[in-house]
């Protein structure tokens, strides 16, 4: 005749119960999973992980409404290393840096021996490496930079040329 009707609500059960489980699961799973950072170039050549710019400006554009621009003779390269924190090596040249705020926002941009902590600010950033001349112009906000001598917190409209010689670290500060 036809399936046994008293039967199949039990059968029903037992595997109706598990799948919506799953599917809970997996849709909760879906739905606390964020997007992670990512970036697109224009402007600049792309290769081996290093990102140079030749004649003209290069733009780094994160999904999060970061950006980076990279003067023409920028040389540098850019690690994701969490959903809302990335690395920045500036081999050399200028970058000028806007940088999103979150509250789990976490940017680190080396300049040969330098450090530049960022949480979220605007900022111009220049490294010579033949001069090992470093160059940080505040824009907005704040960050704390790291490296030979005593360094510290850079806070909005402040100016730094840091240059390192045989005598040690020359730094001017211009407010």
């Amino acid at each position: 005749m036809g399936p046994d009707l008293a039967r199949m609500p039990g059968s029903v059960a037992r595997w109706l119960v598990p799948a919506l489980a799953a599917a809970i699961v997996l849709l909760v799973g879906v739905w606390m999973r964020q997007p992670s950072l990512a970036f697109h170039v224009t402007g600049a050549v792309v290769k081996d992980g290093e990102i140079r710019t030749h004649q003209r400006q290069g733009v780094i554009a994160f999904t999060d409404g970061s950006r980076v621009e990279a003067s023409a003779r920028t040389a540098l390269s850019v690690s994701i290393v969490g959903q809302h924190a990335a690395l920045t090596r500036l081999a050399r040249g200028r970058l000028r840096v806007d940088v999103r705020h979150e509250d789990d926002t976490d940017w680190l941009f080396l300049a040969g021996p330098y450090e530049v902590k960022v949480v979220g600010t605007k900022f111009h950033l220049g490294w010579d490496p033949g001069a090992a001349r470093l160059s940080l112009a505040m824009l907005e906000g704040r960050v704390r930079l790291r490296g030979p001598g005593k360094l510290g917190r850079a806070l909005s409209q402040e100016t730094f040329a840091l240059a390192l010689g045989t005598a040690g670290l020359d730094a001017q500060a211009r407010g």
